[in-house]
């Protein structure tokens, strides 16, 4: 399982849509070999997407996907510089839970992300990754995983 953090990275820049969100997340999953086939990742997040929200609070979303394109299971906490607006009705963005997932994961992934996606419940943890600093992030990341 991979966990990485990409904080309001130069290259995430020009994001202004989900669409445009989806085609940067296709390109730094593939950067870090993450995914065979990044042409096939914007789709699958926006079929996703369409079968319900992935809204976790009023500045995190968890877009997500499960697919054979995805090489290592994977977690992205990406942190924009500049909101974007249209998400689901709610008020513009700017924090990202990206969660890869190959068509068959490693039961000790799928144990690590249940545990993890539990966790969100606590409210501490919730208010973190929807507000605090990087550092605060990389923190309660490294500290909820142990």
């Amino acid at each position: 399982m991979k966990w990485l953090i990409a904080w309001e990275p130069e290259s995430a820049e020009g994001i202004r849509s989900k669409a445009d969100l989806f085609e940067w997340i296709a390109s730094y999953a593939r950067e870090q070999g993450l995914v065979a086939d990044a042409q096939l990742v914007p789709g699958l997040l926006e079929e996703r997407e369409s079968i319900g929200s992935t809204l976790v609070s009023d500045q995190l979303a968890n877009p997500h996907l499960q697919s054979d394109t995805v090489l290592h299971s994977a977690v992205v906490m990406l942190k924009l510089a500049q909101p974007i607006s249209g998400w689901e009705g709610a008020e513009p963005i700017e924090r990202f839970m990206v969660t890869l997932l190959p068509a068959q994961p490693a039961l000790a992934d799928v144990a690590e992300l249940r545990q993890w996606y539990r966790k969100l419940a606590d409210s501490r943890v919730a208010n973190v990754l929807s507000c605090g600093q990087c550092e605060d992030v990389r923190q309660l990341i490294d500290m909820e995983r142990e």
